[in-house]
């Protein structure tokens, strides 16, 4: 799992037939094309940033994913996806083949292990997961045998597109566990490609686990804005208010005006001409819908 490195694929003159041959082409063709998207998306390798999730929430899902390792895994008859879901909460689930494209691809539960198999040389499996909306996910791989399964394994959008739903941040290889860091952006569900650098056939199982952490909600208002004086000739009102925040300018409960506050605050509220001696209010409003107390301003 430590190593990302381009391996030699096995000769296909080797097979006994020319359909095996064509098969294992076509396989071969698949796992090559897929080994290479994924390496592409982990070509940056950034340590994890601990800053990012909690150092308490990293530890407690690297220990559960080394902790799965220890639970009896019996793929004599294999249990499906599906029927795994159902099962008690927190039990393991397996892998149901054919899981070998995006569109048949396991449903995968956040904080739940699902083990896994390569049946043939070119194997590759494909899981999914949903995530709820914007914030941290985390991708966990593992296997007992590192010496035969060297374990590479993404998140991604579905087939390998990139509309920046979903970023990559960072990865660490520690105590046989890598764990991989994403931001997400946007609500949806996420596709994790998994397949062995070594290419070879082998009863080994690996582990596959995804933790989703959402974004922290803005419940916080932002200040009143500063209000410039207006006079009874004015068909603008500017001031200071949150950078981004929406600054609505209103007469009682009537709005006259509104605009969004540049980068750096400033705002520039076009108003109808008010006569002097008229009290508007302003407030500014942020992305999380939070609302700041009233500013008032006499014409």
């Amino acid at each position: 799992m430590k190593k990302k490195g381009i391996i030699s694929l096995l000769s296909v003159g080797l097979l006994a037939s020319s359909l095996s041959v064509g098969t294992a082409q076509a396989d071969s063709n698949t796992y090559e094309a897929s080994k290479k998207a994924i390496e592409g998306q982990l070509e940056t390798n950034k340590p994890l940033n601990h800053n990012v999730i909690s150092p308490s929430v990293l530890n407690d899902f690297k220990e559960k994913t080394l902790n799965s390792l220890k639970t009896p895994k019996s793929f004599s008859a294999k249990k499906s996806n599906a029927a795994s879901i159902s099962g008690s909460s927190g039990s393991p689930m397996y892998e149901s083949e054919p899981n070998d494209d995006f569109k048949i691809a396991d449903t995968l539960l956040n904080d739940r292990m699902t083990f896994g198999q390569f049946d043939d040389t070119f194997d590759i499996d494909f899981y999914k997961v949903y995530v709820s909306g914007k914030g941290t996910l985390l991708v966990g791989g593992v296997t007992d045998t590192p010496s035969d399964i060297d374990l590479l394994f993404v998140a991604t959008e579905y087939d390998y597109q990139d509309h920046g739903y979903l970023e990559y941040l960072d990865s660490e290889y520690d105590d046989g566990v890598e764990v991989q860091e994403y931001k997400v952006n946007k609500a949806g569900t996420y596709y994790i490609p998994v397949l062995d650098l070594n290419s070879s056939e082998t009863d080994d199982v690996y582990g596959i686990s995804t933790l989703f952490q959402a974004e922290a909600k803005d419940t916080v208002a932002p200040n009143k804005p500063t209000v410039n004086k207006v006079d009874n000739n004015d068909k603008v009102v500017t001031g200071k208010a949150e950078a981004g925040s929406t600054v609505t300018v209103n007469v009682g409960k009537s709005r006259i005006g509104y605009a969004k506050a540049s980068s750096n605050g400033s705002f520039s509220v076009n108003i109808p001409v008010q006569k002097a001696g008229t009290s508007l209010n302003v407030t500014a409003k942020d992305a999380s819908g939070n609302v700041s107390k009233l500013t008032y301003v006499t014409v």
